[in-house]
């Protein structure tokens, strides 16, 4: 069984997951922020997980957990954006809201997430996504704005 990761307020608990690379599907090796971005030194104390296509994943801060499963721009590029169009979906624009309230709100959002992908909450986790699934990502939460409009 896989090891539980704790998460923030409003995010469900998730599996660790192997930094198994979702290009090619090659094992990340854990590398140092100079070795995964050597062009960012201000990434040089962040370690990463480094797959041998490229492809690479930020570690949750001080420690060796991977934040999703490593990726190569392209599919980074699009979580980020699958991100951005995800949080307008359980952000509350009241920034006098209680971070419980924030919690409940985000809570809702995965599990409405998780369905209309048909994953499992657990694994319903941007960091892990492909190019293909944050595409969807991205269409889902356009459409949900558009009913909502």
């Amino acid at each position: 069984m896989a090891k539980k990761y704790p998460r923030s307020v409003g995010r469900p608990v998730l599996e660790t997951c192997e930094p198994v690379c979702v290009e090619c599907g090659g094992m990340g090796k854990l590398a140092s922020g100079t070795t995964a971005c050597p062009d960012k030194p201000e990434r040089a104390t962040w370690l990463f997980y480094l797959c041998p296509c490229g492809a690479f994943v930020r570690c949750h801060r001080g420690t060796a957990v991977a934040m999703g499963r490593p990726a190569g721009p392209r599919t980074r590029y699009l979580r980020s954006m699958a991100h951005q169009a995800f949080d307008h979906r359980w952000r509350r624009t009241d920034t006098s809201a209680s971070a419980k309230a924030h919690g409940h709100q985000r809570k809702k959002a995965y599990a409405w997430l998780s369905r209309e992908l048909g994953i499992r909450l657990t694994d319903c986790h941007i960091g892990r996504f492909d190019a293909e699934t944050c595409q969807r990502v991205i269409d889902l939460c356009a459409d949900d704005r558009r009913k909502a409009a």
